[in-house]
């Protein structure tokens, strides 16, 4: 083991030591799908418990706020380290969940006034990728994996930003001017 890896060890506490062998950014693309994946399968879930009482918005708002803290702390394992204290690291990312999902609302409505779905569905009919019974035009397949694409860049842009070390350099200025 190098004794920049060491020193990484030291530095941040990931779920294994080994995931420090891992590039930052393929851990962090890990812990995004995987977070996804629990998103959607729970969102599923939560809407066939409470579609029947409670508005679809209201029940992807409320989830997204409880996955918050999961997303969180599977970043903190897989990618960051577990930071000590954890509740202001939790607070200082919770706007990011919250941010992405405006985000998510506001390209969905644009999405859907564009007909970005029948758009991409008559490309691939175009080109011969998709036949008439098997792609379905009022889906909304290929505008979710845009949503998730542009969420999930702002997402792991403004992550890395706040979960990053700070460097030393920046904390002391310029004082030699």
């Amino acid at each position: 083991m190098s004794s920049q890896t060491t020193s990484q060890c030291k530095e941040k506490k990931l779920l294994h030591p080994i995931l420090h062998q891992i590039p930052e950014s393929i851990r962090f693309g890990l812990a995004g799908f995987i977070s996804n994946v629990v998103f959607v399968l729970g969102l599923n879930h939560a809407t066939h418990l409470f579609g029947d009482t409670h508005p679809a918005s209201t029940i992807y708002a409320l989830y997204t706020m409880c996955h918050i803290p999961f997303g969180h702390a599977l970043n903190s394992h897989l990618v960051f380290g577990w930071p000590k204290p954890y509740m202001p690291s939790l607070l200082k990312n919770a706007p990011i969940g919250l941010t992405a999902m405006t985000l998510g609302t506001f390209i969905t409505s644009f999405l859907v006034k564009i007909s970005f779905e029948s758009k991409v569905v008559n490309v691939l009919k175009d080109i011969g990728l998709g036949k008439e019974d098997e792609i379905d035009e009022n889906g909304n397949f290929y505008s979710s994996l845009m949503v998730m694409l542009v969420t999930g860049v702002w997402s792991f842009g403004l992550t890395t930003i706040i979960n990053s070390p700070k460097s030393p350099n920046k904390n002391k200025g310029n004082k030699d001017l």
